[in-house]
């Protein structure tokens, strides 16, 4: 492992749109885009909190998902990205399966 790599005090995770560099320790580049990749996640896990305080009905925890991601995505946008469930790496298809109550054994 190069001393770069040993440097780091946390694992590199995650991924990233193309077009954009990873700089050492896994950085993103772009500091504004770094700014928008935190906020969304966040913003998108404050949608689940208030699900939670404000007991929204749902059921099961998966049927909570549309609406944390549709917010997310209407906050990209309205932040100047184009496509932003691209960004958030996941498609219609994606969502559904996410979004799912699925039968428990």
């Amino acid at each position: 492992m190069s001393e770069a790599l040993e440097e780091c005090e946390e694992p590199v995770v995650g991924s990233v749109p193309p077009g954009l560099a990873i700089g050492r320790c896994g950085q993103i580049q772009n500091p504004l885009f770094q700014f928008k990749v935190g906020i969304q996640v966040d913003l998108h896990e404050l949608v689940h909190h208030v699900q939670t305080v404000t007991e929204m009905e749902y059921p099961c925890l998966a049927a909570r998902e549309p609406l944390a991601y549709g917010l997310q995505a209407q906050w990209l946008q309205e932040n100047g990205v184009e496509d932003p469930y691209a960004m958030m790496g996941v498609d219609k298809f994606t969502l559904l399966i996410r979004s799912t109550c699925w039968p428990v054994e």
